[in-house]
């Protein structure tokens, strides 16, 4: 889980009394044993100094770290649901864990990454713990009596027996990998300086070992572990031009299949601050040039970027309060023509050992505003016009009826062709009492937009390409609502997802993991059994991850709204 650098480390932050009580609570519930080793000279489990920090991990992980004076104690996860101890905790709280016990060999294939397989488990006499899958489990090698792994089990220990072949632990931390990095980067303490640990007694193995061979066994081991280093190959060093060229790629990539022409209506024109976060580098490929930002292209800043593709003709931008604004797209153009589709970091799998990916980017929700004739004067004219008045018409199917109204009628001013004449069919149609004896022409948009405010307004979703069944009433937005509770307390809060056909404890998990934070699901006001709103309020103000989650899942971003109750209200 940490064989690649730790990603987006935020500010660590000292613990508050109540919090450390909490913690500590927690963790002596998970590890029994340490109430003990609380009340002895071990060192305590969460010092007062303890501080704590969210982070992901390259696998796209979202956790909290746990450190104090230097050193990763604890990290926590969706899954397990309580702190996992690091090597460093393991090595002041050894028995903490049940222990498996694998071979001397096995050590730097661990630090390289890989996970324990059965083949490589040492079954000692009184058999191996009693665990079943899923649960936390130290790793020890060789005769070395301290951990130096800690992971999860794939499979219950006694499906691991001597002879079968699979996966038996999913490693979560080792020894030298990128989260003991972070620590001093010290060694495993001399086991002759530990209490508790006898060396002299037999070899827990099945052989009995004498004295000198023990030691010596040990001794080994040791010489291992200080001479072990990581092994994992460097990435290759790319030049500015393929670091271009990579950037290039990925804006293409997601202007083809995340904006895509059918979605450019609903999500366009687009911030270059969203559009560089949400769609460009999710859109990186993977490997060679998943790491690759605008910081080290030769573009240095995406308004560059982005000035340069509208030069190449390829977009069109917008500069308005001093962010550029991606306002259109040339879909025939020669640079989108042999794009394909490939394997993004977005859609990068997990791996075994982590919780399930969230969800990859949906098709964007295209959102289709109908209109309906009512009352005897749009009526009358739609019957005029061929139509249908029980139908539901999209404004351009509406513009294109007035247009030819007005060709077959002749209605044209002869004095001002920009204009037409007002005949008795439009007259009831699209103006009002008080306006038949005082308006007699109309520009065309005037007769279009009168006549579409005379019509009752209807929408249409269309999720991932199927039509859902037209609604009447303009389509509402989703609501976020920052709020503060409880004194300075903050919480942001989402309401009105169901109008889009979201999955609510589906984006509830997502918005979880995604705030490293306590999301709760509750009826909203006005829910009745039959027609359920339910509002999700996570802790904190986290009204950007909200409006990326929300986006993320299909929802157009002119449709999202954002109320900020402790300050100002705007509309993102």
């Amino acid at each position: 889980m940490f064989k690649k650098p730790i990603l987006n480390v935020k500010s660590f932050s000292s613990l508050r009394a109540s919090d450390r009580r909490r913690l500590r609570q927690e963790i002596t519930q998970a590890y029994p044993s340490l109430q003990q080793d609380e009340t002895d000279e071990a060192p305590p489990v969460v010092p007062d100094d303890i501080q704590c920090a969210k982070f992901s991990t390259h696998g796209e992980d979202l956790g909290i770290l746990y450190v104090a004076q230097g050193s990763p104690l604890w990290v926590k996860f969706d899954s397990p649901a309580h702190p996992v101890p690091t090597v460093y905790t393991l090595w002041q709280h050894p028995s903490m864990l049940p222990t498996i016990v694998c071979a001397q060999g096995v050590l730097s294939h661990a630090i390289n990454g890989a996970d324990l397989m059965i083949p490589g488990i040492i079954h000692r006499e009184e058999g191996l713990p009693d665990l079943k899958a899923g649960e936390l489990v130290a790793i020890q090698f060789g005769s070395y009596p301290l951990p130096l792994a800690v992971g999860v089990t794939a499979i219950p220990t006694s499906e691991m027996i001597r002879g079968q072949k699979g996966k038996a632990v999913h490693m979560m931390q080792v020894y030298q990998d990128y989260l003991w990095a972070m620590g001093p980067r010290g060694h495993p303490p001399d086991v002759s300086a530990l209490p508790n640990i006898d060396i002299d007694s037999e070899s827990d193995y099945g052989d009995d070992l004498s004295d000198e061979a023990e030691a010596e066994e040990i001794n080994q081991v040791t010489e291992a572990i200080a001479d072990t280093k990581i092994n994992e190959p460097e990435p290759p060093q790319l030049s500015i031009e393929e670091i271009d060229s990579i950037l290039e790629n990925a804006f293409f990539h997601c202007l083809l299949f995340k904006i895509t022409p059918k979605g450019q209506t609903e999500l366009l024109p687009m911030p270059s601050s969203t559009l560089y976060s949400a769609y460009i580098l999710p859109s990186r490929p993977r490997g060679v040039g998943s790491d690759v930002d605008v910081k080290k292209s030769s573009y240095k800043k995406m308004a560059k970027f982005l000035k340069n593709m509208e030069k190449r003709g390829i977009i069109k931008t917008k500069e308005q309060k001093g962010e550029i604004f991606l306002v259109s797209v040339d879909w025939k153009h020669k640079a989108l023509a042999d794009i394909t589709e490939y394997k993004t970091v977005a859609s990068q799998n997990a791996s075994a050992a982590k919780t399930p990916a969230p969800r990859t980017q949906r098709e964007p929700t295209i959102v289709k505003e109908l209109y309906k004739p009512i009352g005897t004067g749009v009526h009358e004219l739609f019957a005029q016009c061929q139509q249908s008045r029980s139908d539901l018409y999209t404004s351009k199917q509406v513009r294109e009826m007035i247009l030819q109204y007005i060709d077959s009628r002749q209605l044209v001013d002869q004095r001002d062709p920009r204009r037409v004449e007002v005949d008795p069919i439009l007259c009831d149609a699209v103006l009002k009492k008080e306006e038949y004896q005082t308006i007699n022409t109309l520009s065309r948009e005037e007769v279009i937009n009168k006549l579409l405010g005379n019509m009752q307004p209807w929408h249409q979703l269309v999720v991932e390409g199927e039509e859902l069944t037209p609604v009447r009433g303009h389509m509402a937005p989703c609501h976020i609502i920052i709020e503060s509770r409880q004194g300075r307390k903050t919480a942001t809060r989402i309401l009105g997802m169901e109008r889009f056909n979201l999955d609510i404890g589906g984006f509830a998990e997502e918005l979880k993991r995604l705030c490293a934070s306590s999301v709760s699901v509750t009826p909203a006001i006005g829910s009745t059994p039959k027609h359920s709103i339910f509002e999700v309020m996570v802790q904190g103000p986290q009204a950007k991850h909200a409006t990326e989650l929300l986006i993320k899942h299909g929802v157009p971003k002119k449709y999202i709204e954002l109320t900020d109750k402790t300050g100002k209200t705007k509309k993102k």
